[in-house]
């Protein structure tokens, strides 16, 4: 089986080595699954009632990887929720770090690219 699970948004982009949604970026088979119609401003949403986090929630449910992730940080406002649910563990960002950054660099020497820097709240 395989270790690790990415939790994909439904994006058709080509993904090139170093990406996470691209089996080439790891030495090992991982399993991708596109979550159907969630795009980033889907996912911006906070409201754990709204079918994209369902649709998250629900393969958690099914995975059995020893680790969880997703390809979407706004996904960072649900990573409690979504660790509650499973024995795996789950990162849904890597803004899940942040706090430990921020005991090592100034806000002002880390930089974040973000589709809606209000909604993700940094």
């Amino acid at each position: 089986m395989n270790k690790l699970a990415i939790l994909q948004l439904d994006t058709n982009f080509k993904r090139i080595t170093g990406d996470i949604c691209c089996k080439k970026t790891f030495l090992r088979n991982v399993n991708i699954i596109k979550i159907n119609n969630a795009s980033v401003s889907d996912i911006i949403s906070k409201d754990q009632n709204e079918q994209h986090y369902i649709n998250f929630k629900n393969q958690i449910l099914l995975r059995k990887e020893d680790v969880i992730t997703t390809s979407c940080g706004f996904t960072y406002n649900w990573q409690s929720t979504l660790n509650k649910l499973t024995k795996s563990d789950v990162i849904t960002s890597s803004l899940c770090c942040l706090d430990e950054k921020r005991k090592v660099y100034n806000d002002d020497e880390i930089l974040i690219f973000t589709f809606d820097e209000e909604i993700l709240g940094f």
